[in-house]
């Protein structure tokens, strides 16, 4: 693995594409996503560009954390996406951003609303 192209393991999410873009059909720019340790899937879904993600997985500097990440350890700001390759450890990334919506609809002054999925 080592000597390969793509240092280490690769945790791909094959079989999971409908159920993830069922899930991210409506999602806008603004909505936060963080995804698990086989995040490709929800990346592509969410917008983040190929370039980046592959660069990403390939360890390059143009990747979306300058090749340090891998591909289980992906962030991209302006999609607001994130994900963690530890299993179950996405749960303090969600409950941080709701802590961020909550506070900043609080001290700004405005509302936060919930869009209807259809």
């Amino acid at each position: 693995m080592a000597s390969g192209v793509i240092r280490g393991e690769m945790r791909l999410s094959v079989g999971k594409e409908a159920t993830t873009v069922g899930t991210l059909y409506l999602s806008r720019d603004s909505d936060v996503v963080v995804s698990t340790h086989r995040p490709h899937n929800h990346a592509i879904a969410k917008g983040v560009g190929l370039k980046g993600l592959a660069s990403e997985i390939f360890g390059k500097s143009t990747g979306l954390c300058k090749g340090k990440g891998g591909h289980m350890h992906l962030f991209h700001r302006t999609k607001n996406f994130a994900c963690n390759g530890i299993v179950g450890a996405s749960f303090p990334q969600v409950a941080g951003a709701a802590f961020t919506f909550k506070y900043s609809a609080a001290v700004m002054g405005f509302s936060l609303r919930y869009r209807p999925v259809i």
